[in-house]
């Protein structure tokens, strides 16, 4: 199942049931990218559907988001996966650490699994035929943490790509 999160998700939606059944947290509560809402959000449907696994792309975004619905699920926890492989029924990780120096296999204990893959780690998957179902996930705006209110987002928009996903980079 593909999580989505937001306001106003039915193109967005339709575009992800190409790849995977959806649940669509569609609400205005949602609209801006506060945190601790998100996190939330992810928590109760992971609960909800009895999730063993969670996973998300590696941004800084996603790390922020997605460790707060760890830390909320008491799960563990891996960033910036790069390979995986099922060996005797156990789910191993690759994952860079010490800047990148080393390449580690790890095994999370715990329930449930939460991970963050890097974009470049793995190819497109191809669209399915016919989409998946999209169902819809009940949001409480009233239930969701509003400790942090959203001001503002600014960013750095340059023409070069992000390095962290590039599947070449070319240095001399």
């Amino acid at each position: 199942n593909a999580l989505v999160l937001g306001e106003n998700l039915d193109a967005m939606t339709a575009e992800v049931a190409k790849f995977a059944p959806v649940l669509a947290a569609d609400h205005l509560a949602l609209a801006a990218p506060v945190a601790d809402r998100w996190a939330h959000v992810i928590a109760e449907v992971a609960r909800a559907q009895n999730a063993e696994l969670i996973v998300a792309t590696s941004t800084t975004w996603a790390k922020d988001i997605v460790g707060r619905a760890a830390g909320l699920l008491g799960g563990a926890m891996a960033s910036d996966v790069i390979g995986h492989e099922m060996v005797d029924g156990e789910l191993r990780l690759r994952r860079p650490m010490f800047a990148g120096a080393v390449n580690a296999t790890i095994v999370l204990e715990g329930s449930p699994k939460i991970i963050t893959v890097r974009p470049s780690a793995y190819d497109t998957p191809t669209p399915a035929s016919t989409p998946f179902a999209i169902d819809p996930v009940a949001i409480d705006p009233d239930a969701l943490p509003n400790a942090t209110q959203f001001e503002s987002l600014d960013r750095k928009t340059g023409a070069r790509p992000d390095v962290t996903e590039a599947r070449i980079v070319v240095s001399g």
